[in-house]
């Protein structure tokens, strides 16, 4: 069982391996006042890359005739076209009424294959628009650590801390 003394010996020996491990590192414990640890670089500096990047822009395109044509030249053909056929039948009174009846029956004739063909010769389909734009692709950013200053590009914006690279590009 463990007594007192046991107990508190574990938790001063504990708090003195945590303070020698942040005496280690500069007077910052790995995690503590923002410093990551060994192996990371103060951020000094940091510009945005850009680059000219190809952004598409879809749209749609429809040929043929949409409707809401204004033009009754389709049903007056038709409308004559019937009343010269419904011409040709009867005599005296049933030869006027099947003249009218032509007419009318032309004309309609004459409306529906107008707006099938508005419906058939009409076709849609998705086209694409380029346009070039300057976009982030990456940031230079200067860094310190072990004492120099050093310079890397990466693509994400870094924080405060930046993990040191293997190889650096030492500017000072």
């Amino acid at each position: 069982m463990l007594n007192n003394k046991t107990i508190l010996a574990t938790i001063l020996a504990g708090g003195l391996s945590l303070s020698g491990n942040a005496m280690a590192y500069g007077g910052h414990a790995a995690g503590w006042n923002g410093y990551p640890g060994p192996g990371w670089g103060q951020v000094l500096k940091v510009r945005p890359v850009f680059d000219n990047v190809r952004v598409a822009y879809p749209y749609q395109v429809c040929n043929g005739r949409r409707g809401g044509h204004n033009s009754a030249t389709p049903e007056i053909f038709g409308a004559i076209v019937g009343a010269a056929v419904g011409n040709q039948f009867g005599s005296g009174r049933g030869k006027r009424l099947a003249t009218a009846a032509g007419a009318v029956a032309g004309a309609s004739v004459a409306h529906d294959i107008d707006h099938r063909r508005d419906a058939v010769g009409r076709g849609c389909w998705t086209d694409t628009r380029y346009r070039v734009e300057k976009h982030i692709v990456g940031y230079r950013v200067n860094y310190r650590y072990n004492g120099r200053v050093y310079r890397t590009r990466v693509v994400n914006q870094p924080g405060r801390w930046i993990r040191a690279a293997r190889r650096h590009a030492l500017l000072h």
